[in-house]
């Protein structure tokens, strides 16, 4: 239960207005049958994204945050084309823990020439890092502030609606839809909030509060499986925690909320089995 509190970075240092470090990179890069002349300007742009998330912040500057942003970029193919040399690309970005965004169809020009700073307007290559971001970093706001993330992700939308009238329109139909089903999952996004309320009680020994907190967040995940079953970023929330049953167990005292976690998770009730065993015993 450390790692929720260090990933979700919930150290509030300050509530001045200050430019932070919101996100801590780590870009990593797969090749398939790409020319060898390209493995050098393929490094030369991870280093160029590592270095502009480094220098950029993705949040609203309220909190002093450090999530991790990880990401794994798939060059699938280069195109040339006259003097335009064009990347086709997927990635997987992550947070190390309980968020994963899976990038199909990232086109954008590169060479070793092209500014990878952020300028206002659309860039085909810092902008979806921007949007990433934004959902990153939002997500975890809705952890610490009830639906909290609501300004990032009107950031992330802004981007791919310029990105749809831009000259690389490619993919922003999916990236919108893949935000309307993050955002409009309101379920999802309180369940977050009142999880990570639970937590912060659970490790203060309020444990009335923490198990009220923990109840209405399972209760809403609940909701969520019984009507969308297969909403993706509910199951990977699940899958992210449902150890964490044993935090609470040994927190709380407690098991009551046990059949809750069986219901969410079901493939590991022998887990939960042995957690409550464990506790009669």
């Amino acid at each position: 239960m450390k790692k929720l509190t260090t990933i979700i970075v919930l150290i509030l240092m300050s509530v001045t207005v200050i430019l932070s470090q919101t996100l801590i990179p780590k870009i990593t890069t797969e090749t398939k049958s790409i020319k060898q002349s390209y493995l050098n300007d393929i490094d030369n742009l991870r280093n160029s994204l590592e270095q502009y998330v480094k220098s950029n912040s993705f949040s609203n500057n309220i909190y002093n945050m450090e999530i991790p942003f990880t990401m794994k970029l798939l060059v699938e193919n280069i195109n040339e084309s006259g003097n335009e040399i064009t990347y086709i690309c997927k990635a997987i970005i992550t947070n190390d823990y309980d968020q994963r965004f899976f990038e199909e169809a990232w086109t954008f020009p590169y060479n070793t020439n092209i500014s990878t700073m952020r300028t206002g307007m659309y860039n085909p290559i810092t902008s979806i890092i921007d949007y990433y971001g934004y959902l990153i970093t939002a997500s975890e706001l809705d952890a610490i502030s009830l639906m909290g993330g609501d300004a990032i992700y009107g950031k992330a939308r802004e981007i791919i609606e310029m990105g749809k009238i831009s000259q690389w329109p490619q993919g922003c139909n999916s990236r919108i839809n893949k935000l309307e089903e993050i955002t409009e999952n309101y379920r999802l996004r309180k369940a977050r909030y009142y999880y990570t309320l639970a937590s912060w009680d659970a490790e203060d020994k309020k444990l009335k509060s923490a198990k009220k907190n923990l109840n209405k967040s399972l209760d809403l995940i609940e909701n969520i499986i019984t009507i969308q079953q297969k909403d993706k970023y509910t199951k990977i929330f699940i899958e992210n925690h449902y150890k964490d049953a044993k935090f609470f167990v040994e927190a709380l005292k407690d098991t009551s909320f046990l059949p809750s976690f069986r219901t969410i998770a079901p493939k590991y009730n022998n887990y939960f089995n042995k957690l409550s065993n464990d506790f009669n015993q």
